[in-house]
């Protein structure tokens, strides 16, 4: 009778053992995954500013070529908004490379349904302010929707990290 309380014992500590370190690697493999998760989040806050200072620059002058006949043409307008906020035209561009780089390696982690979200608001807002397209009514009423979507999903990520 011993002899098998003793082989009960060694085995429900070996597995009590086998199950602490494979608990403790999964939760070692997400605290790498820590400084790419924050790294990206704070990517994509930095864009979604620069996005948003770009998009009320565009509204700005395409508001007043439309209500105003301050500009020429729309594309007079929108060439104004862009050499007005030039640096952020730029920052988008180059933080642009930087986010699809770190997505790529954040994608796959345990936030990646959050990420993923961030990821395609992101990339819906910035197509939608750097390749400005359609309406001055349209892009009113658009920017404030994804400028929304964008908020929320990297909200939502913000709290589960």
């Amino acid at each position: 009778m011993k002899s098998v309380l003793k082989r009960v014992s060694v085995f429900a500590v070996s597995t009590l053992m086998i199950f602490s370190v494979l608990v403790f690697s999964a939760c070692d493999s997400n605290k790498g995954n820590t400084e790419e998760i924050q790294s990206f989040y704070d990517a994509v806050v930095e864009s979604k500013s620069a996005l948003e200072t770009l998009a009320g620059e565009i509204y700005t002058c395409w508001h007043a070529y439309v209500y105003k006949d301050k500009y020429s043409s729309v594309d007079a307008a929108l060439l104004t908004a862009i050499t007005n906020e030039y640096e952020a035209y730029e920052f988008i561009k180059a933080n642009d490379e930087k986010l699809k780089d770190l997505y790529k390696t954040v994608k796959d982690s345990d936030l990646g349904d959050q990420i993923k979200d961030v990821m395609s608001a992101y990339t819906d807002y910035y197509e939608f302010v750097y390749n400005v397209s359609g309406s001055f009514t349209s892009f009113s009423s658009n920017n404030e929707t994804l400028k929304k979507e964008l908020a929320s999903a990297v909200k939502k990520l913000e709290l589960e990290m």
